[in-house]
């Protein structure tokens, strides 16, 4: 309820005049919300608004903001999006094969066992593994309010899959051997398919490529 301020129509084109810029004596500054701002584009300042990807899909939400509260049908959007990558070098490691070795470190740590190779004999301490699953088994459905004891059923169980695991690798049996360089080489890469580096950074040809790619201007005419 309070007047922070009046705008005249004589000063909205010059925001050096604004009663709310940085600095001024009346202590307030504007700063629309994205959907607030698009919407006054979209119905007083455009004939035809044009987003990304990203933007396209929040200005779903305007689209019924503008139905609801002025009663009025949306005007028109477009969304336009292209991908340019920068002449980075990229080593080819993919999201799947992150998650596999991901999957594998996994299992070493919990099922160790899977791993032992030929002429790895583990299976003293496997016994003794799956005693102490059936143990902890046995108390979380019989004696739920044991909490002491099935945590140090709990604890037995990652002692073993430890002392598994040590002598599987110390066995050669590593496969999670090189797996920080592969992590490390598919940051790089996510790196170099960034679509938000700014656009002087690319080469004169390739962002010629792009527009030359676009569809005559009568296409975009409504």
């Amino acid at each position: 309820g309070e007047l922070i301020a009046e705008l005249g129509c004589d000063i909205v084109g010059d925001c050096k005049h604004w009663p709310m810029q940085p600095g001024s004596e009346a202590g307030w500054m504007l700063r629309p919300r994205a959907l607030t701002l698009t919407l006054w584009a979209r119905l007083f300042l455009s004939d035809i608004f044009i987003h990304g990807i990203g933007g396209a899909k929040y200005d779903r939400i305007a689209d019924l903001l503008i139905f609801d509260y002025f009663g009025i049908k949306p005007p028109m959007m477009a969304c336009v999006s292209a991908t340019l990558w920068l002449d980075l070098p990229r080593g080819g490691v993919t999201a799947e094969q992150i998650r596999e070795k991901n999957r594998v470190i996994r299992d070493l740590n919990w099922n160790p066992q899977r791993h032992a190779g030929a002429g790895i004999d583990v299976s003293g301490l496997v016994d003794e593994r799956t005693k102490a699953i059936a143990l902890s088994e046995r108390l979380r459905t019989e004696s739920p309010g044991e909490h002491r004891r099935r945590r140090r059923t709990f604890d037995e169980i990652r002692r073993l899959n430890k002392s598994i695991k040590e002598i599987v690798e110390a066995g050669g049996a590593v496969p999670t051997q090189g797996f920080s360089q592969t992590l490390d080489q598919f940051r790089r890469d996510e790196i170099s398919r960034g679509r938000e580096f700014f656009f002087g950074l690319y080469t004169t040809r390739d962002l010629s490529r792009l527009v030359d790619a676009l569809p005559d201007e009568r296409c975009f005419r409504l």
